[in-house]
C-alpha cells in the first residue's frame, strides 16, 4: 500500500475471503487521502457486476475528489471509469456510499459527501447511474447551513 493512500479489495469465495488482496489501487498524489472512504456503488451501469466508489477528500488543497471503478467478469477496472472533483476547500469525497436505486430506473445511484463548504455549506450530492455509468453532474443535493451541524 502506498504512503499516499490506497484501497485493497479482498474477494470472497465459498471457502471464505482471500488472504491477499484481489485488487489494489494506490494514489500517486501526496496527502490526498485517497481511500479514506470506500463503498460498494452497487451496479451503476447495469452490466451485472458490482462497482465501487472511492473518496479522496484532501486532493488539490482540500477540494477533494471521488472515483468509481466499474466491475467486470475480470474484476474491477484498473483505472477510474468515473471521477469528479469538488470546489475549493469543500472536502468533497469525505464520505461516499451507494444510494440504492433512488429513481427506480434499474441502475444503482451513489452519494458523495462534501463536509466543508461545497455550495456554501456541508452537502451530500446524488449521482445517477445509467447504461453509460454515473452522471457527470449531481442530480440532487442535501445540505445544511445550521451552525454546528454537519452533513456529507
Amino acid at each position: 500500500m502506498s504512503a499516499f493512500g490506497g484501497v485493497e479489495i479482498y474477494y470472497g469465495s465459498p471457502s471464505g475471503i482471500n488472504s491477499t488482496p484481489s485488487w489494489t489501487k494506490s494514489s500517486t498524489v501526496s496527502e490526498d487521502n485517497f481511500g479514506t472512504s470506500v463503498a460498494t456503488a452497487g451496479d451503476v451501469n447495469g452490466d451485472g457486476y458490482s462497482d465501487i466508489i472511492v473518496g479522496a477528500w484532501s486532493l488539490n488543497s482540500f477540494s477533494g475528489a471521488a472515483y468509481s471503478f466499474y466491475g467486470s467478469e475480470n474484476g474491477l477496472s484498473s483505472n477510474a471509469n468515473w471521477s469528479t472533483v469538488g470546489t475549493s476547500a469543500s472536502w468533497y469525497g469525505y464520505s461516499v456510499s451507494s444510494a440504492g436505486d433512488v429513481n427506480g430506473d434499474g441502475y444503482a445511484d451513489v452519494v458523495v459527501g462534501a463536509n466543508d463548504s461545497y455550495f456554501g455549506s456541508r452537502a451530500v450530492l446524488l449521482y445517477q447511474g445509467s447504461s453509460s455509468g454515473l452522471s457527470v453532474q449531481p442530480i440532487g443535493n442535501i445540505r445544511t447551513e445550521l451552525p454546528g451541524r454537519s452533513s456529507g
